[in-house]
């Protein structure tokens, strides 16, 4: 007998699993030959699910080294509520079963019962026969409180029970070790039957693991900002967001991803070195209004740490940009939402100030929060303290990861603004505007930043010039560089073979140098065109 309803299974579900059971379901007395890489019965639910009396095995023996691994039962919490995957934002599974199954792997990688991401309570397994080669019989993240009782080989031997914290964003590998209002773990006594004994368990659920690891984790205010969150295409792109997200609703313990989520102490310096690579080694331009300056540090800032620019060290020069600037802007807490955010308003705060910093961060902000409707306006003190900080974490609530770059041009844009407003209230500053402009509108960092560790060259060399040698305005680099920025790509491969035809070559800077030139004549025409019309037509 069986007891499910299949009215509600997606396409997803049909080919990844045998048997999905909702809330109010139970399966009993199936069995269950796996032969492809689904996996055999899903428990997602909000809660009331069971199985029991079921015979899950792999039938696949003869390939079965070829197939990735699957899960015999696999408990999935859901919550609708929460959008789509809700299981990557902390859904809870709640009074759940599995009794007296029998799972059998073969010779393959069957995994026996196993939970990956959500919220575990009152999660039953008892006296189930698991005979699997994988490294999970019984592995389930984020339990708070069940019991598992007498679940055991065919030779008679308790099975291996791995119990790993509760896992945020999939793959994004986010671990919360424990939380800051309502959820707790219950000690490993309260739910491994004492009779069984401890030796076969591996408690792993306050200890960090390999990715971001969180502690005092809000997940109240978590679960109420993801509900705020847009629809979106892919998994992807909605892990991406949730990452965002969940950063600013817990402590950061460590970070130890191997892959593209750094540790934030190196990542920090990685940042305060890009700004100085940009700022450059000793220059004492008569036109600078901060006098000489010695990696991006002016000489009263210098003489604040009771040091002359001349004679300050990279390393001193990184702890007083860590101190003075980084420490002000609450960089660390930036860097949990972007690195490149993080990275700009550290370069606005060493180009022109902590506060503009601020200043420029609390004016897009406040604009684009629909009349208040979505956070509300903060007060335009220049300051990044707790009320500029919650704004901009209902900001990313609303607007997801698509936000942080649109944030990013604005600042940039108003960057932008203030440079050409600097020159014009001042003439005396026009020798820095093309190199402002050229060097700090933009938002284009690395995303790799352990390529950026130290500077380039040696620190006893000028890392860059004050003021930057102009291009020539209508050179082909020029024209090429101005091309590529915009993104033109239209008719080049006609123009390449016009070149080809009069017989030169058709490198890549006298296309893009004959394709401007075609763009350019087009504005004129349009231009012409629009003088014309507004004075006879409109006239």
């Amino acid at each position: 007998m069986c007891m499910f309803n299949n009215a509600h299974l997606s396409s997803e579900i049909q080919k990844t699993a045998h048997y999905l059971i909702g809330a109010g379901q139970a399966a009993r007395d199936l069995h269950i030959a796996l032969e492809g890489t689904e996996d055999g019965i899903r428990l997602q639910a909000s809660r009331d699910c069971t199985v029991q009396y079921c015979v899950i095995d792999d039938a696949a023996l003869a390939v079965i080294q070829q197939q990735p691994h699957r899960d015999a039962i696999q408990l999935i919490p859901e919550d609708n509520s929460l959008g789509w995957r809700s299981q990557f934002a902390g859904a809870r599974l709640i009074n759940a079963g599995v009794h007296h199954c029998r799972i059998d792997g073969g010779l393959g990688m069957l995994q026996g019962v196993f939970a990956g991401d959500g919220l575990l309570e009152q999660v039953l397994i008892t006296n189930n026969v698991i005979d699997t080669h994988s490294m999970h019989q019984i592995s389930l993240s984020g339990l708070l409180s069940g019991w598992i009782s007498n679940n055991r080989e065919s030779s008679g031997q308790l099975v291996p029970v791995l119990l790993r914290p509760a896992r945020f964003c999939g793959g994004g590998n986010i671990w919360v070790l424990n939380f800051a209002n309502g959820a707790t773990y219950a000690p490993v006594g309260e739910i491994i039957d004492p009779q069984d004994g401890f030796d076969h368990v591996d408690d792993q659920r306050q200890q960090p693991q390999s990715g971001i690891n969180l502690v005092d984790f809000d997940l109240v205010g978590f679960q109420s900002a993801v509900r705020l969150l847009p629809v979106y295409s892919s998994a992807q792109e909605y892990c991406r967001a949730l990452a965002h997200l969940i950063l600013q609703f817990g402590k950061v313990l460590n970070s130890n991803h191997q892959g593209s989520i750094m540790d934030f102490a190196a990542l920090r310096r990685q940042i305060i070195l890009k700004v100085i690579n940009d700022e450059g080694r000793y220059v004492n331009h008569p036109a600078d209004r901060g006098k000489a300056t010695n990696f991006g540090i002016t000489a009263a800032t210098a003489s604040r740490h009771g040091k002359r620019p001349e004679n300050i060290s990279l390393e001193e020069a990184i702890e007083i940009y860590e101190s003075d600037f980084w420490s002000v802007i609450q960089g660390d807490q930036l860097l949990s939402f972007s690195a490149q955010l993080a990275h700009e308003l550290f370069d606005i705060a060493v180009h022109m100030g902590p506060g503009r910093a601020g200043d420029l961060l609390q004016r897009a902000l406040n604009v684009m929060n629909s009349n208040g409707t979505h956070y509300s306006d903060v007060k335009l003190d220049g300051v990044i303290g707790g009320e500029t900080l919650g704004a901009l974490r209902g900001f990313l609530a609303k607007r997801g990861g698509e936000g942080i770059d649109v944030l990013l041009k604005a600042l940039v844009s108003m960057r932008g603004a203030a440079f050409v407003n600097i020159s014009e209230h001042n003439p005396s500053q026009e020798a820095f505007t093309y190199g402002w402009v050229a060097n700090r509108v933009h938002y284009q960092v690395p995303e790799d930043w352990s390529r950026v560790s130290q500077p380039p060259i040696s620190v006893e060399h000028s890392i860059k010039p004050a003021v930057p040698v102009q291009t020539e305005p209508f050179s082909k680099p020029w024209i090429k560089s101005k091309l590529i920025h915009l993104g033109v790509s239209w008719a080049v491969t006609g123009i390449v073979s016009l070149i080809a035809l009069f017989g030169y070559d058709a490198d890549t800077e006298t296309v893009a140098a004959i394709s401007a030139s075609m763009q350019a004549l087009g504005g004129v025409a349009v231009v012409i065109i629009r003088k014309y019309f507004t004075k006879t037509v409109l006239n």
